[in-house]
C-alpha cells in the first residue's frame, strides 16, 4: 500500500494483493463399524486471488470527494478423491479481470445538513463450501451440495441520503438506496434419492440467478 497527502487536503492512496490460499478436508463416514467409501472424500482446494485499487480523496468549497477504482481477479481449483479407489473429480473455475469503480460525493450545505450520493460496485465470489461438489450427508433429511459452476455476484449499487441534525441531540436521516445484481447467487431444493438409506430426500445446493433488483427508503429520526 502507498498513500500520500497534498496540498488542499488531497489524498491519494494505491495498492495491490495477492492472496494464494489452500485448503484440505478429510471427511470419512461410517455406518456403525464400516466405512462408507461412497460418502467418505478427501477435498484438495486452492484459491488465488490478484488485486490492486487506488483513491483519491479531496475537497472543494462545500464539496468533498471520493473516488477509487478497483481490480481484480480470482481462480479456484478444486480435486475429489474418493475413499477405497473410486473416481475423483476435478474442477477449475476462474474469471478474468473485473474493473470495480466507486464514487462518494458529499455536500455540506450548512451546519447541519449534508447530502450524500455514492456509488460502487462489488464482487460476492462462492465460498468453500458452496463450491465444494461433494454432498455432505451429517444430516440426512437435509443433504447439502456445493456447485463448482458457481460464478461470482457482481452487484451495483447506488444511494442517495439526506442528514439533518436539527437540533442537539436530535438528528433526521432519509437515505434511498438502489442495487442490481447480476449472476446472484441464490440457494435452491431438488429431491433425490440418499444412496445411503435408498430413501427420497431433500437437498439443498446454491446456483446463479440472472439478476435481482432491490431498492428501498429508510428514514430514521434519533432524539437525545
Amino acid at each position: 500500500d502507498y498513500a500520500r497527502e497534498f496540498k488542499n487536503e488531497i489524498k491519494f492512496e494505491t495498492g495491490i494483493k495477492y492472496n494464494n490460499r489452500s485448503e484440505f478436508n478429510s471427511r470419512d463416514q461410517y455406518s456403525g463399524a464400516p466405512l462408507l467409501p461412497r460418502i467418505s472424500n478427501k477435498y484438495d482446494y486452492s484459491e488465488k486471488l490478484f488485486a490492486a485499487y487506488s483513491n483519491a480523496n479531496m475537497k472543494l468549497n462545500d464539496f468533498s470527494f471520493q473516488l477509487g477504482l478497483r481490480a481484480e481477479s480470482r481462480e479456484y481449483n478444486g480435486n475429489i478423491l474418493n475413499s477405497k479407489g473410486f473416481d475423483s473429480l476435478q474442477f477449475n473455475n476462474s474469471y478474468p479481470i473485473s474493473l470495480f469503480p466507486s464514487a462518494f460525493i458529499n455536500y455540506k450545505k450548512n451546519d447541519k445538513e449534508d447530502i450524500q450520493l455514492n456509488y460502487s460496485k462489488r464482487i460476492s465470489p462462492p465460498n468453500f463450501f458452496q463450491m465444494m461438489p461433494f454432498p455432505d450427508y451429517s444430516d440426512p433429511q437435509n443433504i447439502s451440495v456445493g456447485n463448482p459452476n458457481l460464478k461470482p455476484q457482481f452487484t451495483h449499487s447506488f444511494e442517495l441520503a439526506y442528514n439533518n441534525a436539527y437540533k442537539k441531540g436530535a438528528n433526521f436521516l432519509a437515505t434511498a438506496y438502489y442495487k442490481y445484481s447480476t449472476d446472484l447467487i441464490t440457494n435452491y431444493i431438488y429431491r433425490a434419492i440418499n444412496p445411503i438409506t435408498n430413501d427420497s430426500a431433500y437437498f439443498s445446493s446454491s446456483m446463479n440467478a440472472n439478476t435481482a433488483l432491490v431498492y428501498g427508503l429508510e428514514l430514521s429520526n434519533k432524539l437525545a
